[in-house]
Formats: C-alpha cells, sequence, structure tokens
C-alpha cells in the first residue's frame, strides 16, 4: 500500500498493492475477477495479443459478474520490432461485441491519464488500449473531461501554418472529417498539417470510446462534412469503422474509405513500415482524404 506525503488525492483514494502473476493471463483476469468481487479495483496489465488467451476469462469472470475491473491494454495497433506474434490487431473486433464491457481508446499521455482516473472512479468493466509509441505533443482537447460513448474532436484550424489565415481556410471546399482510434492519432495530425499545407481541409474526431459510442453525437459531427476517412489500428473486419460505416449508410452518407489492417497477419518491422505495409501511413491518410474528392 502506497504511503507518504507526495501522494495524489487520487493515489490516496486508490492505494496501491502490486501482483505479478507471470506469464498466465487467463489466471490474471479470474483472479483480477475474485479481487473485484471482494471489493477491490484491480488494474490488470497485458499486452493486445496476449488478451487474446484471456476472452473467456473477460467474458465469465468479469463482464458476467459485472466486476469493475480496468485492464490495460499495451502494444494496441502496430507494434515496432517485436514479430508477427505481437501485433495488437484484434482486440477492438474481440471485445467490441461483449455486453457491460468498457473499451476507450486514448491519444496521449494526459488523455490515458483522465481516461485511467475515470474508468477507476467511474467505469465498470473497462478496457483501455493504447500503443507501443512515444506520446504525441499534448494539446488543450485532451484534456477535456471524459464523457462516457464521446469522443474528442480536433479542428484542423490547430495547425494552421503562417501563411494561411484562419478565413481562408475556413473557405476552403469539400472538407472532410477523419475519425481515428486514438493509437493512430500521430499519423493522422501529420497527415491533417499536410492536408491543410495542400489546400485541403480536414478535421479530426478521435474515438475515445469504443463501446459504449454515442452514435448521435457522432452523426452531430458527420453530418457537416462531405466526406468521412476512417483511420482504425485494428483489423477492418468487425472494427469500430465497419460499425460506424454502416451507421453512416443508413443515414444515406456513402462518400467514405476505411483505412485499416488487411484480413493477414503482420510480419516484423518498424512502425513506420507496418503501417506504409497496411496502406495506414500518415501519406495515405492524406490520399484518402483527397480522393474522396477526386481532386488530388
Amino acid at each position: 500500500m502506497a504511503k507518504g506525503t507526495g501522494l495524489s488525492a487520487f493515489e490516496r483514494k486508490f492505494p496501491n498493492r502490486f501482483f505479478d502473476v507471470g506469464i498466465a493471463e487467463e489466471h490474471a483476469v479470474t483472479f483480477a475477477g475474485g479481487l473485484a468481487k471482494g471489493g477491490l479495483i484491480p488494474v490488470v496489465c497485458i499486452y493486445s495479443t496476449f488478451i487474446q488467451r484471456a476472452v473467456d476469462q473477460i467474458i465469465h469472470d468479469i463482464t458476467i459478474q459485472k466486476a469493475h475491473v480496468v485492464i490495460m491494454l499495451d502494444r494496441s495497433g502496430a507494434v515496432p520490432a517485436d514479430g508477427i506474434t505481437h501485433q495488437g490487431m484484434f482486440d477492438i473486433p474481440l471485445f467490441r461485441c461483449i455486453p457491460n464491457l468498457q473499451m476507450i481508446t486514448v491519444s496521449s499521455s494526459i488523455d490515458l491519464k483522465l481516461c485511467f482516473e475515470w474508468a477507476v472512479e467511474k467505469g465498470n468493466s473497462v478496457i483501455i488500449r493504447y500503443p507501443k509509441l512515444s506520446c504525441p505533443t499534448e494539446i488543450p482537447e485532451f484534456t477535456q473531461d471524459v464523457q462516457i460513448g464521446k469522443g474528442i474532436f480536433v479542428s484542423c484550424s490547430r495547425f494552421l501554418i503562417s501563411n494561411i489565415t484562419e478565413f481562408q481556410l475556413i473557405s476552403r471546399q469539400n472538407k472532410a472529417l477523419i475519425v481515428c482510434t486514438g493509437g493512430m492519432y500521430n499519423e493522422v495530425q501529420k497527415a491533417t498539417r499536410s492536408i491543410v499545407l495542400n489546400n485541403g481541409y480536414a478535421d479530426i474526431f478521435i474515438l475515445r470510446f469504443i463501446k459504449p459510442f454515442d452514435l448521435e453525437y457522432f452523426w452531430s459531427y458527420a453530418k457537416k462534412y462531405k466526406g468521412i476517412v476512417f483511420v482504425e489500428d485494428s483489423v477492418k473486419i468487425g472494427g469500430i469503422s465497419e460499425y460506424l460505416n454502416g451507421f453512416l449508410a443508413k443515414r444515406e452518407f456513402y462518400n467514405t474509405k476505411i483505412l485499416a489492417f488487411k484480413d493477414e497477419y503482420i510480419n516484423q518491422g518498424t512502425r513506420d513500415e507496418i503501417l506504409e505495409y497496411e496502406q495506414i501511413s500518415s501519406k495515405n491518410i492524406e490520399e484518402a482524404v483527397f480522393n474522396l474528392f477526386n481532386v488530388k
């Protein structure tokens, strides 16, 4: 249990007790479920690729029991240097379909802190996924309060350069929205800067929540645009992008493009090499936006 004078209010309210069960993901999740039913709030830290071993336990020992457990999924999405077995490409399709489970995807260090504190204080059975990646530069949008089901909107006016005024930017036609998981924000913001520089327009909607998801809140943003590009660091089949694309189709919004992992395993490589191979690099994102309008 943590003690001392330098603790935050959060740390004093939720003191730490650490258990290391080794390479035993199934046991770790079941153990956490038992601790939760005993009145604790366990935090389970597992690689995305290895949580696959504990799908049964998440269903039977966590979500059916409505146990207050927070699962931190490290190395979600493209994983550099660790090879074919370590790619975190299946967690969204695996867990988005499970009842009583909340799933969050974070973008930065501050965003992770806020979402973690929300998960401990207000969540129930929660998964928080994040990539093997250096954190991006913090922006004020990442500090907004966590609201269940809602995402984070980032205007491309944040990426203005000195020779473009905000009026000139807003006056541009063919406005697009890039909808992304938090782990792809680095590539998306890089693509957005290039789009603005090349006379385009693309705002960003970060999917802070994968589940539950506030569709009407999402639609309040989506309907303002002429095209939408989805960018997801997960397999396309069964992912959140496919689901939202189907939702848009029911609203007769068809000018969309999904960039996500293919239906195949990903081999060894750097993050940039993996994303380029999977065609979800920053350059691919930029091209997808312009191709929505056949202008580049």
